[in-house]
């Protein structure tokens, strides 16, 4: 059955990258608040856009004129989606307090930023998830995937039960940065090896600059925090310290890794994965 014109402009209109990302907004604002109007006044100004996209001749312009062009890849869309959500985690975690009514008042300040990190966090560990399907053996790709979605979500719940226990939360925050690290790993020595496609090295490129400039610092420093706390047990506040040092390293962590996801940070050229006779090495 063929779609009116009206509705496959619409549809457009929907899936457009600005439209996506203004959704992702209202739609993360009014889920961690209890604003209900923010939510309809939302959903009410998208009807209203969907409604002049349909009937427009100007938004019809709009698109014959991109007609022919590339579209950005949906890997890349969802990377830009689940950095915006991260903003928006971040805000109304971090300084939620003073944001309309946040749906978890029993936080503590400290608590908030580290709940906000710990929220990106998720995010970007479901985007690393689907990011690569294509590795040299399928089948265990599929048993590491379930693997670590399995461990992932024990993980994040044993992260969001623990923040008053300082040791066991640093732990838990530990393995995750561990999980973290084994995905990085994992991709760069399976993604597909072909010298014919360079989307595919650039792929494994990133996924070791993650390695080197996010995964691995995150998993010293949590490391030697661990140390800390079991040297000094009797430190004052130790929650509130605890959930400062989490809430930064996670935060420093995924920034580093949204610019090298958009190539933005890039490794020297001394640091590339290079193959020879089917074995990946790293560096030169």
């Amino acid at each position: 059955m063929k779609l009116p014109e009206w509705s496959k402009r619409s549809g457009a209109a929907l899936r457009g990258t600005a439209n996506l990302l203004a959704l992702t907004i209202v739609l993360w604002a009014s889920f961690l608040t209890w604003d209900g109007w923010l939510a309809g006044v939302g959903i009410g100004l998208e009807i209203i856009f969907l409604s002049w996209a349909a009937w427009s001749k100007t938004y019809r312009t709009r698109l014959e004129s991109r007609r022919g062009k590339p579209r950005p890849k949906k890997i890349d869309l969802w990377l830009l989606i689940v950095t915006v959500s991260g903003f928006v985690v971040i805000l109304f975690f971090g300084f939620g307090k003073l944001l309309l009514t946040p749906r978890w008042l029993s936080l503590s300040h400290a608590q908030g930023w580290e709940a906000g990190a710990i929220g990106w966090t998720a995010l970007f560990l479901i985007y690393y998830l689907f990011k690569f399907q294509k590795t040299k053996n399928p089948a265990l790709y599929h048993v590491v995937f379930i693997l670590i979605t399995i461990l992932s979500f024990a993980l994040l719940l044993g992260l969001w039960y623990s923040m008053e226990i300082p040791v066991l939360h640093v732990v838990f925050v530990l393995a995750l940065g561990l999980c973290f690290l084994g995905i990085d790993l994992f991709l760069v020595l399976t993604i597909e090896d072909d010298k014919e496609n360079a989307e595919e090295k650039d792929e494994r490129g990133r996924s070791l600059a993650s390695l080197v400039g996010a995964d691995i610092p995150m998993v010293l420093t949590l490391s030697l925090l661990l140390l800390y706390l079991w040297i000094y047990k009797d430190a004052d506040n130790q929650d509130v310290f605890v959930s400062g040092v989490v809430a930064c390293q996670l935060l420093f962590s995924n920034a580093v890794f949204v610019l090298t996801e958009f190539a933005w940070l890039q490794l020297p050229k001394s640091f590339e994965v290079t193959t020879a006779g089917g074995e990946t090495s790293v560096g030169s």
